[in-house]
């Protein structure tokens, strides 16, 4: 489970999120910023960490170009592993608008969303950070940093285990063009703040469970709970997997409209024959 940390450049806002899922109206900050991280397995020697991201749009600083808007972010990514930070990319976008400024306001609450990814060596602490140079109209200059600790999944091939899970406000079929959200053939659209309910009624949610040789032509039932703070389980799902290969790609959603404002865990178990094999929150 990642705990996410959230800082405003020299001043000592900290902000813990304890949980996988929020519903309605809960906020993990104020902040324009969103950012989430997970890990999956590459091969023996590396994983792959991804952070995902978001900010609305009313943070960008617009300004007036021809018949429309542009404005230009600046942020990067870092990779922190045991203490020191082993890998950063930029992140630079001119992000433009066309229409009136009434229709730029109006638009202010759309979310630009964007993923990076690292291969990185197996380490017992990883975490991914989202950086973002402010520069908005207000004039107020600085950095946020969001950072996410990272689970890496378990590189034993012997064993079942789950990769890391990624949020998801929607799953489409892909058609077949390349972009930062496609996976095993469907457009994931992360959700890198973890709110569902008022906007988002259903979760979705991917994984990879990784499967020994020896198991690969079984099939394994994958049940999906949400769990309250107290460690009751509000509601379950069960979908049998076909056990294809050693890497299983898994897409699953459960509807979530009706669950009350609070935090939750999203727990995911995969069982086969009869007994719980790996399991990940």
């Amino acid at each position: 489970m990642n705990t996410r940390s959230f800082f405003t450049s020299g001043a000592s806002l900290l902000v813990g999120m304890i949980a996988v899922l929020i519903v309605p109206t809960v906020s993990w900050s104020q902040s324009p910023l969103e950012a989430d991280a997970f890990s999956l397995r590459y091969d023996s020697t590396r994983a792959e960490v991804e952070l995902d991201y978001g900010v609305i749009q009313r943070a960008l600083a617009f300004q007036k170009t021809g018949d429309g808007w542009t404005a230009i972010t600046s942020s990067k990514v870092e990779i922190w592993q045991n203490g020191t930070m082993t890998q950063k990319k930029d992140i630079h976008d001119t992000i433009r608008f066309p229409g009136t400024r009434a229709q730029l306001d109006s638009a202010g609450a759309n979310k630009l969303l964007g993923a990076m990814a690292f291969a990185v060596p197996y380490a017992p602490q990883t975490a991914a950070a989202f950086i973002w140079q402010r520069g908005n109209s207000s004039g107020k200059a600085g950095f946020d940093t969001i950072v996410v600790p990272v689970k890496i999944p378990d590189r034993d091939a012997s064993k079942f285990s789950f990769g890391g899970i990624e949020l998801a406000s929607s799953v489409e079929k892909s058609l077949g063009k390349p972009g930062p959200f496609e996976k095993a053939g469907f457009v994931v659209t992360p959700n890198p703040s973890a709110i569902f309910g008022e906007n988002y009624t259903k979760l979705y949610y991917y994984t990879e469970l990784y499967v020994p040789h020896a198991s690969i032509g079984q099939s394994a039932d994958v049940i999906t709970a949400v769990v309250d703070p107290t460690g009751k389980e509000l509601m379950s799902s069960t979908e049998k997997v076909q056990l294809v290969g050693e890497t299983v790609p898994v897409i699953l959603g459960l509807d979530v409209d009706g669950l009350a404002s609070d935090s939750y865990k999203l727990r995911v178990r995969a069982k086969v024959d009869d007994a719980v094999q790996a399991e990940a929150e």
